[in-house]
């Protein structure tokens, strides 16, 4: 089955996107420039009385750092894009190449979650 060609429309409804961090996050200090995230889970079991891990933990290394505390759920995804191509002289389209596999995977992790703006 072949792919959908993404469309204009949903280029900029991706922009319209606001990231909101997870509140159970806990966030540790980790070695220069770096910052261990940790997030509580319970993983039970139905077969047995064992529980499984009680946290997942990731550490982010200084530019997933650096756009992890522009994170401040308000800023769009737009915003976030043009805040680090000012930052680091980029074009707005080398810095959503950047960004957005970054957040795709801060997503399937848990670490921050996609809501649309109103």
């Amino acid at each position: 089955m072949m792919k959908k060609k993404p469309t204009l429309e949903s280029f900029l409804l991706s922009l319209d996107v606001v990231p909101m961090r997870n509140p159970k996050l806990v966030e540790y200090p980790a070695t220069a420039g770096r910052v261990r995230l940790e997030i509580p889970v319970e993983y039970k079991f139905f077969w047995t009385k064992r529980r499984g891990k009680t946290a997942q933990q990731f550490e982010l290394d200084a530019l997933g750092k650096e756009v992890y505390d522009d994170i401040d759920n308000a800023r769009t995804f737009e915003n976030l894009i043009d805040r680090f191509a000012e930052r680091h002289a980029l074009t707005f389209f080398e810095s959503r190449a950047l960004l957005a596999p970054l957040f795709q995977i801060m997503t399937q992790r848990g670490i921050i979650a996609a809501t649309l703006t109103q």
